[in-house]
């Protein structure tokens, strides 16, 4: 079970960074201010700053859901938020 919901929550990490790039290089802009104040979050810087989100908080997900799996239902749920809202904006 935890490695099932390990690679949900890593697939919407991989949604997010996806639609983040296409929404931020079209001209729309990060709505998530801990984004674009930590992280400077651009079209110019898009990759970069989504590539190291991925690879820090994607595994993070498998380690706290082994810990705690209602922290990782708890990571998706919100994830599942931001990747429809993202959606809707694409």
């Amino acid at each position: 079970m935890i490695y099932l919901l390990a690679f949900i929550h890593a697939l919407l990490h991989l949604f997010d960074w996806y639609s983040t790039a296409v929404i931020l290089k079209a001209g729309g802009y990060e709505e998530n201010p801990i984004m674009v104040k930590l992280f400077n979050l651009n079209k110019s810087n898009v990759d970069k700053v989504m590539s190291v989100k991925f690879f820090i908080f994607a595994p993070l997900g498998y380690f706290i859901g082994e810990a705690v799996i209602y922290c990782l239902i708890i990571l998706i749920a919100i994830y599942a938020k931001v990747a429809y809202h993202n959606w809707k904006s694409l």
